[in-house]
């Protein structure tokens, strides 16, 4: 029961990291042409998220739970399928 929920967490938790890098992104645009400071707070608030749960899952890591890692891992996987994947776009001609 316990160890299940933990490992659908840790899969979670390797989701929404990748998922902070889109958002990062996403802040990085909608910021620009605002105010340097603004964009620096904005910047800096999505950074700091994404290096705490970076270190979230390292702390998972170093309980040395194979299977709490293996889970991290898959998160970061899916996490990257669903938010960093880009098809590769061909260009006339056939050639990618």
């Amino acid at each position: 029961g316990k160890f299940a929920a933990a490992c659908f967490g840790c899969i979670f938790l390797g989701i929404f990291t990748e998922s902070i890098t889109v958002i990062r992104r996403h802040a990085r645009e909608l910021t620009r042409g605002k105010a340097a400071l603004l964009q620096n707070i904005v910047m800096s608030l999505l950074y700091t998220i994404q290096v705490m749960f970076g270190y979230f899952s390292m702390l998972v890591a170093m309980t040395y739970q194979v299977e709490l890692f293996v889970c991290i891992v898959v998160g970061l996987g899916l996490g990257h399928a669903i938010f960093n994947f880009k098809p590769v776009q061909t260009v006339l001609g056939g050639q990618a």
